[in-house]
């Protein structure tokens, strides 16, 4: 606290106080509108992670849907945002309902949101990774599912339970339904 009164005093000697407070109030007018719109953003794409976490109860899930796009509102910057996270929450019908308000406001910006989303892959969380390749275990499709475990596997590099699948995969004379049976 010693420290920023002696700043404050050595401030006060070099410029003067009115010259201090206007500066100050001109960072304030020129600052915060951009602060506050980032500040939006965050909000919102924190709105599409609980979206993303609450896939069990569809009640919450649609309050959420609600909020996130009446953070948005009819602003394309925010609906940009809005379905760039959902895209990379594996949430496509909250990015296409989004895609759908952007293009009521910018056509041209929501055609080049839609080209860009359309060459980067979705990110999936590892469970539902996890639970597809033992379905493709499960139908018998073993090659499918092993395509499928290693770009899970490139995705999700640290995740334990994917290791142990691919590890089982690796023993010789392990039989495709034993394997996932044991995950």
């Amino acid at each position: 606290m010693a420290g920023v009164i002696q700043l404050a005093k050595l401030l006060q000697g070099l410029v003067p106080w009115p010259v201090a407070l206007g500066g100050l109030a001109v960072m304030l007018v020129l600052g915060g509108p951009s602060w506050l719109e980032s500040a939006r953003h965050r909000e919102l794409r924190g709105v599409v992670r609980q979206i993303a976490r609450v896939h069990d109860r569809p009640d919450d899930r649609e309050a959420l849907v609600a909020r996130a796009f009446r953070l948005a509102g009819q602003r394309a910057d925010r609906l940009t945002t809005l379905g760039r996270e959902a895209h990379r929450r594996a949430l496509p019908h909250v990015r296409d309902r989004a895609w759908e308000a952007l293009q009521t406001l910018d056509a041209p910006a929501a055609a080049r949101e839609r080209s860009a989303l359309a060459r980067e892959p979705t990110r999936r969380p590892a469970t539902l990774e996890l639970l597809a390749v033992e379905a493709l275990f499960a139908e018998g499709a073993v090659d499918a599912a092993r395509m499928r475990l290693r770009a899970a596997r490139a995705q999700h590099p640290q995740d334990e339970a994917l290791q142990r699948l691919s590890q089982q995969l690796d023993t010789p004379g392990a039989q495709g339904a034993e394997r996932t049976q044991s995950v």
